[in-house]
């Protein structure tokens, strides 16, 4: 889940379809690291370095890498108001 909205955000950020981020082919689906590294770039050159590893970090390759969305709200917490 996290990963997924990651990916939306990317894609917003970035007003680019991040639809080649996965390799789609007959019954595998794989993630093309080297667009998702391309795509995390253009982000980060619009958008803050804090906001750039906010979503760096939800986009971890290794689900046990990657922050829950309990940390992510931790987080942005303190820019609520």
């Amino acid at each position: 889940l996290i990963f997924s909205i990651g990916v939306t955000i990317l894609s917003a950020g970035t007003l680019l379809s991040c639809d080649d981020v996965y390799d789609k082919r007959k019954d595998n689906i794989k993630l093309n690291q080297n667009n998702l590294q391309g795509y995390l770039k253009s982000f980060r050159e619009r958008y803050s370095l804090f906001l750039s590893d906010i979503l760096t970090d939800m986009l971890a390759i290794n689900p046990n890498n990657r922050k829950s969305s309990s940390e992510i709200y931790e987080m942005l917490y303190k820019y609520e108001n």
